[in-house]
């Protein structure tokens, strides 16, 4: 009996879907909606980047826009969002979008994508707004440094050194129900949000700031969540509800596929993590050298943050006198990575 976002019904209600982008990385050449628009009836029920507020998403660094402009950085980016009266009639409504592409060179491999050679996933890195104190260079979006004593000297008072090399996989949380949102907005700019999310005022905080509009123009209905396990603990498919309601003048609900929960959305950070640790006979750590490399994907989301916590923990409970701890939050052409529990 429990009711989910999915079980709403709202007078006029239209069911939207959005448009992802097939390629890793790509220039956006054109964007031709005619097709969906004769199809669903005019303009209003199609959006694309210049619906959007110019907004641009992130935590740490605000890098990520609702839909792509002049580039796409993974496989499922927004590049388009259709509202219809069925889910089946929004699907038809996506195959009439037409969209150029000019392929770019993609990076997969967060080490190489750190090399001073490799091709720029974002050009306009260090011109994003976020934290001042985020140190950010080439494909690197966050680098956090630890230095405590001297690390050099803490190996040559060793009796033993260890070195090992850790790889963590990209999880995908994996909850049953997909996400889910509905919005509506009516006459006076008010917007009501039906959605399943741990964090009421946190959302309504960042979509106050998407569109710009006062916090006391913005409700969020919390939904009974069937499965989260970090995937919904930020904004994700609202905005592109809030989008098309605005848009068509009436409420629109997205519920994702199981291929956009596994393409689209944000799993744990894949990582490599190099620990090397000296240790005297009677078992005292005298130093510790870590490096962490955070693959976050296409845009940077909360790996800053994540970043962070990794260098915080990387010497373990331990009091070791000379520490050196280096993270880096490493963009990709992968599907931005986020919460994971």
């Amino acid at each position: 009996a429990a009711p989910y976002t999915a079980d709403i019904k709202m007078p006029g209600m239209l069911h939207g879907k959005i448009l992802r982008s097939p390629h890793p990385h790509a220039e956006i050449v054109s964007i031709d909606t005619s097709g969906a628009e004769k199809l669903l009836g005019g303009k209003r029920f199609v959006a694309t980047a210049e619906d959007a507020p110019p907004t641009l998403m992130g935590g740490a660094v605000n890098d990520m826009p609702l839909f792509a402009i002049d580039r796409v950085r993974y496989v499922g980016e927004p590049v388009a969002a259709v509202a219809a009266l069925s889910p089946e009639l929004a699907d038809e409504a996506l195959e009439c979008i037409k969209v150029v592409y000019r392929e770019l060179p993609p990076i997969f491999d967060a080490l190489k994508a750190m090399d001073p050679k490799s091709p720029l996933i974002h050009e306009r890195l260090g011109d994003y707004s976020g934290s001042s104190s985020v140190v950010r260079f080439g494909n690197v979006c966050s680098h956090i440094s630890v230095r405590k004593g001297d690390v050099e000297k803490g190996f040559q008072e060793a009796d033993r050194i260890f070195e090992n090399v850790f790889l963590t996989q990209s999880i995908i949380q994996g909850q049953i129900e997909p996400h889910a949102s509905l919005a509506a907005v009516d006459s006076t700019g008010k917007i009501e949000v039906w959605t399943p999310t741990t964090g009421a005022f946190q959302l309504r905080q960042q979509l106050a700031g998407i569109f710009r509009v006062p916090l006391n123009l913005i409700k969020i209905n919390p939904m009974t969540i069937g499965g989260n396990f970090g995937a919904k603990n930020n904004v994700r498919v609202e905005p592109y509800c809030i989008v098309l309601a605005k848009k068509s003048g009436r409420p629109v609900r997205i519920v994702t596929s199981r291929e956009e929960e596994f393409t689209s959305f944000n799993p744990r950070h894949p990582t490599i993590i190099e620990i090397k640790t000296g240790v005297k006979d009677d078992g005292a750590i005298t130093a510790r050298k870590v490096r962490l490399v955070y693959d976050t994907g296409g845009y940077s989301d909360i790996g800053p943050m994540v970043e962070g916590e990794g260098a915080k923990q990387a010497v373990g409970p331990y009091r070791i006198p000379n520490v050196e701890v280096d993270s880096y939050c490493v963009y990709t052409n992968k599907m931005s990575a986020a919460c994971c529990r």
